[in-house]
């Protein structure tokens, strides 16, 4: 946990707090406004933060929140690429605004590119040569996705050794968007697979992804890690 107060006034650590302009997602557990939503803060006061009036993740319209509604609020630090949340809950409204109570305790969650939640995603493995023209090897099954890197099930048929570069091609949706990616990765490790013959699980690290590409995958991680939490399943790994 990070007190608030000790960062503000300890000139030598980075603020936990989002920097402004930075989008927000705000978790509503229970009342009427039950639900998941965007939001950006604004500005930061002595004892309130402003943020944007949050708009629903499944309607994408915006909602006005009633006066003490409670929420969670989270959003990663990019620079540093650490997630963080806390609780807080509604002071007032004012248009195209929302007034929140600005928190004391700041949480840090476990980092989202190392953390691996499961999947089930098609994916394209070409070879990673120097010519234009990538050879197709073959087509598998994404198990596992992290910031990092993915695991994927292929045939056993589709050569591969330890420390081979390839190129992965797949596509992960995030809030209701489709993102396509096509991201170099080196084979870190191979093993046989004894719940399916003919198959091995093949592990890959990402190379020289890029940023943005990182942190839409890193996002698509934490949204699917609430989701698994919603559902009360599906396990994290670290």
């Amino acid at each position: 946990m990070i007190d608030l107060d000790e960062l503000t006034m300890n000139k030598e650590k980075r603020m936990a707090l989002p920097d402004i302009g930075q989008y927000l997602y705000l978790h509503v557990p229970e009342g009427p406004y039950k639900g998941k939503y965007d939001s950006r803060f604004l500005n930061m006061n002595t004892d309130s933060l402003d943020f944007e009036l949050p708009v629903s993740l499944q309607t994408r319209t915006p909602r006005y929140f009633s006066p003490d509604t409670s929420m969670i609020v989270s959003y990663t630090d990019f620079e540093e690429r650490i997630p963080y949340c806390f609780e807080t809950k509604v002071l007032s409204i004012q248009p195209g605004l929302m007034h929140v109570k600005k928190p004391k305790i700041i949480h840090r969650i476990q980092r989202r590119d190392y953390v691996r939640v499961p999947v089930t995603f098609p994916v394209e493995i070409l070879t990673a040569g120097t010519s234009t023209q990538n050879q197709f090897l073959g087509t598998g099954t994404a198990q596992n996705i992290s910031g990092e890197g993915i695991a994927v099930l292929v045939n056993e048929n589709i050569v591969m050794d330890a420390g081979k570069s390839v190129i992965l091609q797949f596509q992960i949706q995030v809030e209701e968007q489709a993102f396509q990616f096509a991201i170099h990765a080196q084979l870190v490790q191979v093993r046989s697979n004894p719940l399916q013959a003919n198959t091995k699980l093949c592990a890959f690290k990402f190379m020289n992804v890029s940023v943005n590409d990182q942190r839409t995958i890193v996002k698509f991680v934490y949204r699917r890690q609430i989701e698994l939490r919603d559902l009360g399943g599906g396990k994290v790994k670290d």
